[in-house]
């Protein structure tokens, strides 16, 4: 499956240059949504937080259910059925007094499992999402949780609120556009979720090496962007980073915000940009391919001090799915970065002193293993990363890259968030 060009059908042969430019701009009217879903969850979150937790919740849940479906369609709609069922049940105990509330209520349940059934045999991902919509509001009324009367904004909501939401909203709005594209008969749709979900399978040694190699090259490159920000503020120029609630001692405020910065980045991040991103444009050369996704990633984190970084850590977790096409090994480096921030912050809230001697230990003996580990990757594999730039490409990399990058929607795409990132720096 490796380096493997993607075969079309006799009734759509495109040029090369279309193809790509059709990519280009299914990618960024991806992105266009994914701005468009996060600005509405926000601009809902001011006025009803619990509202927005639903209907968040509801995107989640079903782009989980669609992409599962896609292999186990039949599996989706039973376990949906009883999961109806049950909802159902519980509404007929509350109105078994009540003939004429009783049958809609069973009527309701009937049409949301016909539903679910017609979006999956009909690839409807957005007819699924108001299905369990529909379905999260039922169950609320259910269970006694009146949203209607909730109007407590983002800015009075308590942290777990917030980290709910905000986990739930940044999954919704970056899978479920990028579902979107993989949901229609299209260019892009050549690839199937088996190919942008590459799991291959690699031998253990040989994942801890990558991963103790990349977490060695994420860490070095988070230090260059702290001297980089401490350089920029010597000159007076500041950069906002984004505003957290403080890590308290509480249990639940941290298992929210370990999700919130280390689970949810590694695999949302992971699946858009080495997944559906590097995934469909790997037929055009694994060199563009890599680059490219890269620099989505960077431009996509909207900050003056992460667009490096991100950048670096980009096209090492690029490199190393091309070289074992997987995205496992990226999955660990990208979670284990972000676990290790995060823990760096909560041992601080108890002791400062504690968390330097932490920090200092993380370096060291990820520093020692990754020497090991580089040592070993290079005895199994001398051409480590080593691979043809165009072997499926009819352009060079930098004529590939011009193609995708001056489309119209990718250029629109990069200016919005060009201007997101100066609007997170500031003169002193």
């Amino acid at each position: 499956m490796r380096n493997e060009q993607i075969r079309y059908t006799p009734e759509y042969v495109p040029t090369q240059k279309t193809e790509l430019r059709r990519i280009s701009s299914k990618i960024a009217k991806a992105f266009f949504l994914y701005l468009i879903l996060i600005i509405f969850l926000d601009a809902l979150s001011e006025f009803n937080v619990v509202f927005s937790i639903i209907l968040a919740g509801s995107m989640v849940f079903s782009g989980l259910f669609w992409l599962i479906s896609q292999k186990y369609p039949k599996i989706c709609v039973y376990s949906f059925v009883v999961l109806s069922s049950v909802f159902c049940s519980f509404a007929i105990l509350h109105k078994i007094s009540d003939t004429f509330a009783v049958i809609p209520s069973i009527l309701v349940h009937i049409c949301l499992i016909f539903l679910v059934y017609m979006s999956i045999k009909f690839k409807k991902p957005l007819l699924l999402m108001v299905c369990f919509l529909e379905f999260s509001i039922i169950s609320c009324e259910i269970v006694g949780l009146n949203y209607e009367k909730s109007t407590k904004g983002i800015a009075n909501a308590d942290a777990i609120s917030f980290y709910t939401l905000h986990n739930l909203a940044e999954i919704a709005a970056s899978v479920l556009p990028f579902l979107f594209i993989l949901s229609k008969k299209d260019a892009l749709l050549k690839l199937d979720i088996s190919r942008v979900l590459c799991f291959e399978k690699v031998k253990r040694k040989k994942l801890f090496s990558l991963v103790m190699v990349g977490l060695f090259i994420c860490f070095f490159a988070n230090q260059v962007s702290n001297v980089l920000l401490q350089n920029l503020s010597l000159l007076g120029i500041t950069c906002k980073l984004p505003n957290l609630p403080e890590v308290n001692k509480d249990p639940v405020r941290i298992v929210l915000y370990l999700i919130m910065i280390s689970v949810s980045p590694a695999l949302v991040e992971e699946f858009v940009f080495r997944g559906v991103i590097l995934g469909s444009l790997r037929k055009f050369g694994n060199f563009f391919a890599i680059i490219s996704s890269s620099i989505l990633f960077g431009v996509v984190h909207s900050n003056a001090v992460q667009i490096p970084f991100a950048f670096v850590v980009g096209l090492i977790l690029g490199m190393i799915l091309v070289e074992t096409n997987s995205m496992l090994p990226g999955i660990l480096i990208h979670f284990l970065n972000n676990l290790f921030s995060c823990l760096d912050s909560i041992i601080s809230e108890y002791n400062e002193e504690i968390s330097q001697e932490f920090m200092t230990f993380r370096w060291m003996t990820v520093l020692i293993l990754s020497i090991f580990a580089f040592r070993y990757i290079l005895s199994i594999r001398p051409t480590l990363f080593e691979f043809d730039r165009n072997s499926h490409a009819l352009f060079s990399t930098k004529k590939s890259m011009k193609i995708f990058f001056l489309s119209k929607g990718m250029i629109v795409v990069l200016l919005i968030f060009f201007l997101f990132t100066l609007s997170t720096v500031s003169l002193a």
